[in-house]
């Protein structure tokens, strides 16, 4: 699997989807952090964190292309790892 996380490090490419999840992941909780630290108000933490997720998004509209061939790279890779460990899974005819 080593050989699988180095090949998808295209270069001049992060090649890692862990900023994007963490914060998809991390965006309920900022929220709510903001939301109980200013007296419980909702209106007030969508005001904090909106601007932070356009500004994320605007970023991701602009990298599409490179998401998308990214993403097909990706699969390529799976789909070849699988592939790979399903022929060595099989017994070889003696």
């Amino acid at each position: 699997m080593a050989d699988v996380g180095h090949r998808l490090r295209l270069p001049g490419r992060c090649g890692r989807p862990g900023p994007l999840l963490f914060g998809t992941a991390a965006a309920p909780l900022v929220t709510s952090f903001f939301s109980q630290r200013y007296g419980d108000n909702l209106r007030t933490a969508f005001l904090i964190v909106l601007p932070v997720a356009y500004v994320g998004s605007a970023l991701l509209i602009a990298a599409r292309k490179h998401l998308e061939a990214d993403t097909q790279r990706l699969f390529e890779v799976v789909v070849e790892a699988a592939t790979r460990q399903q022929v060595e899974s099989q017994p070889s005819p003696e």
